[in-house]
């Protein structure tokens, strides 16, 4: 996905990702989302209602996204696994 997470797309977002789930995906590359606020963490956690039991969601996200999964404390959640954006580098905020 590209670009902004917000309160006027999350429902066609939670959307596509509970359509790309439901079609066999468990990555999910959020690397260029700008910006993922309370809205992208809902679009998000609606769209992984979709997951079946046992199925481990993969997430590559921005710094944005990744900030706000930690500020939520949903880092840890069980049946999702959040990896280091694209380039490699894990998340600036990852090091602390």
């Amino acid at each position: 996905m590209v670009g902004d997470i917000e309160q006027g797309n999350w429902r066609d977002v939670a959307d596509r990702i509970a359509a790309e789930i439901r079609a066999g995906a468990s990555r999910l590359d959020l690397t260029q989302v700008r910006f993922f606020g309370a809205a992208g963490v809902r679009a998000l956690m609606k769209g992984c209602e979709a997951r079946p039991g046992g199925v481990t969601l993969h997430l590559s996200c921005a710094p944005v996204v990744f900030r706000a999964l930690q500020i939520c404390g949903l880092l840890t959640m069980g049946g999702l696994v959040v990896e280091t954006h694209a380039d490699g580098q894990a998340p600036p905020e990852a090091e602390r």
